[in-house]
């Protein structure tokens, strides 16, 4: 299920509000090893429709990993991965990958990754993630991008 909301807190937990039936999504009525994964080459025209936002997806067009952005300093303390692709017709393309600070991703070696500096100069040979939205401004205005959400490590193969 995906639900559309504000994030808050209450007494220390984690809660979503101004929930409503036409912000929840059902991704799937099936069991979670039982949802389908759509394989997307072309993630340029595969985004083009935000109806796909929810989507969970396995990138197959390799992505470096170009800079990073660790939000250490505000209230998400999420890191942000810049990537480079080659879209359909050879273009360099750009898109985020949004790793949120509940989201525990440890190393070869077992420690913790706690900054995007990890992943600069890696490439994805493959991603399995969620599609997202972001949208920075309060102002109501639709003028956000997509970002791929990761979830866990083992859904990059390197």
């Amino acid at each position: 299920v995906i639900i559309t909301g504000q994030i808050g807190y209450y007494s220390g937990s984690l809660q979503v509000t101004n929930v409503t039936r036409t912000n929840v999504k059902v991704q799937s009525m099936k069991d979670q090893d039982k949802i389908s994964i759509e394989e997307v080459q072309d993630l340029k025209t595969y985004i083009a429709d935000e109806q796909k936002v929810g989507n969970i997806i396995k990138m197959t067009t390799p992505l470096t990993i170009t800079s990073y952005y660790d939000a250490t300093a505000e209230d998400s303390n999420a890191s942000t991965l810049t990537a480079t692709y080659k879209d359909a017709n050879g273009v360099t393309q750009r898109i985020t990958i949004r790793i949120d600070a509940n989201i525990a991703l440890f190393d070869e070696n077992g420690d913790r990754i706690t900054s995007g500096s990890y992943f600069k100069g890696k490439t994805f040979k493959e991603l399995t993630c969620i599609v997202g939205y972001y949208d920075p401004s309060q102002d109501e205005t639709h003028n956000g991008s997509i970002q791929l959400m990761l979830t866990k490590m083992s859904d990059i193969v390197y």
